[in-house]
């Protein structure tokens, strides 16, 4: 029996990664980073920082950079190294503000982040260049993000005051392009570009109300479609699948949290998951079959199932995974009638060798 639920269970574990972060309470200390392999155990990769926090993986996944407050002065400065290392380097070769939320560019040569602007270094010469700078001098750029060919930056611009948020969108050629939204809305910071770079999603909420709104902004027509409309949202984490068949978001209020799911042809949407307290972070493997997630609560930690909600298994307990990305061949081999076979043919044959051992 043994050997049947060996064979059984153990084509169903995950047999590639997922990288996890952690970082202690407090954001200070060292940065933890776990190397998933089983949803069991972890490889542990450690790299010195204070206040580390939003690392970022390379597109071949071979590097990680993130943001660290520097112990001289205080200031934030971005760091990168190979994820199977530990010497860090410096990205830049520069101090003016504090350089914060690194992304790597589409080939790895190079990492955006902000730094009131939008700027981007090269690994080998460490000297950054200014991208996008605010359009208003009293605002600051607070979120970006780059599309797929790296020819445009979505950005969030904000001001001292709260409430003001606007989203620009850059090109190559130097041109800003806004979408307008009614005044009162408080723009959210996740912004997430479709796999062909036409259009991006994005969520607003009332601030008188904690209702959220998804829209989808396509930058060359300037069209501004409502996608979903939230009760009690507060903040939705919208992702596009990789073939863009999907929208996955959160919905519900604190405490009663939970994962839908949109079919974007036929609008159809379901329901994923149970009710969680939080659920922070949505991950879509690149085959578009998985969907990895974090929740806090009482059953709270990392969760990887298939995109349909099916199969869903913890891989990694509550506080543990605060960033996470599946591995670019990421797959679990769930149990299958010809794995179950293998066992119960195991399983005789055990109980055949102890009913008539070999003798010598």
């Amino acid at each position: 029996m043994l050997n049947m639920l060996l064979a059984y269970f153990g084509y169903a574990s995950p047999r590639h990664w997922l990288l996890l972060y952690e970082v202690p309470s407090g954001r200070t200390g060292k940065m933890t980073l776990h190397l998933n392999m089983s949803g069991v155990e972890d490889q542990q990769l450690k790299f010195e920082g204070d206040g580390v926090y939003t690392p970022v993986l390379s597109p071949d996944q071979r590097q990680l950079a993130w943001a660290a407050i520097s112990k001289s002065d205080g200031r934030s400065r971005i760091y990168f190294a190979p994820v199977v290392g530990v010497v860090s380097h410096r990205a830049t070769k520069w101090v003016q503000y504090d350089e914060q939320y690194p992304a790597w560019s589409k080939d790895g040569q190079w990492i955006y982040f902000i730094s009131w602007g939008i700027y981007r270094v090269s690994l080998e010469s460490g000297i950054p260049e200014l991208v996008v700078q605010p359009t208003d001098p009293n605002a600051y750029i607070s979120a970006f993000s780059l599309s797929p060919n790296n020819k445009q930056i979505a950005f969030i611009q904000s001001g001292n005051n709260a409430s003001y948020r606007t989203i620009g969108i850059w090109q190559s050629n130097g041109t800003l392009m806004r979408p307008i939204l009614e005044n009162g809305y408080e723009i959210d910071s996740i912004l997430n570009w479709s796999a062909d770079g036409s259009s991006i999603l994005f969520s607003a909420m009332q601030s008188l109300t904690t209702d959220a709104q998804i829209y989808r902004f396509w930058p060359e027509s300037q069209h501004l479609e409502l996608v979903e409309e939230l009760n009690a949202a507060e903040e939705s984490f919208q992702k596009w699948s990789p073939d863009e068949n999907w929208i996955v978001y959160i919905d519900g209020n604190m405490g009663n949290r939970y994962l839908i799911r949109k079919q974007r042809i036929t609008g159809k949407t379901e329901r994923l998951t149970s009710s969680f307290d939080q659920i922070w972070e949505v991950v879509w493997s690149q085959d578009n079959q998985w969907i990895a997630f974090s929740a806090s609560g009482t059953h709270g930690g990392l969760y990887v199932m298939r995109s349909n909600g099916e199969n869903m298994q913890r891989v990694a307990p509550n506080g543990v995974a605060d960033v996470f990305w599946f591995s670019s061949n990421y797959q679990t081999t769930e149990p299958t009638l010809f794995s179950f076979t293998c066992g119960i043919i195991s399983t005789i044959s055990g109980m055949i060798f102890l009913r008539f051992p070999k003798r010598c």
